[in-house]
């Protein structure tokens, strides 16, 4: 089956979306790793929903925003162009083909330390929080 990939592009790299859902945070066994201080260690999930994306912060301590809202418990739908900031590392909702990104994600957390291979894991040199407005 032959499923629509969503992209999250932040300033210097793209993360694939694949799957039906993607943790977001700074521990290593989230999908999409961010190691930045801002990033709370479980701080936001992002679900494919009957053909879109839903994105819920899961209790981060600096807060998950689209277009500059904060995003609670409760699932916000997101659209292609939306800017989701996660504490204070920002990236953008885009489309994309299978060949769209060097990085992907597995959107789950890995069962066992072997499984962190698939992870990605995303590091910020410090003092720089990789947002685009940072």
């Amino acid at each position: 089956m032959n499923r629509h990939l969503w992209l999250l592009r932040f300033d210097t790299f793209t993360v694939t979306l694949r799957g039906d859902q993607s943790i977001v945070g700074r521990s290593s066994y989230c999908s999409v790793a961010l190691t930045h201080p801002s990033v709370s260690r479980v701080h936001a999930a992002v679900v494919r929903r009957d053909g879109h994306l839903e994105i819920r912060d899961l209790g981060s301590k600096n807060g998950t925003f689209v277009n500059g809202a904060g995003v609670g418990a409760a699932p916000k739908r997101l659209e292609v162009g939306d800017v989701l900031r996660f504490g204070d590392v920002t990236c953008v909702l885009e489309e994309g083909g299978p060949n769209s990104s060097r990085h992907t994600s597995t959107n789950r957390p890995p069962a066992s330390p072997a499984e962190l291979e698939d992870t990605t894991t995303l590091r910020f040199p410090a003092g720089k929080p990789g947002g685009r407005d940072g």
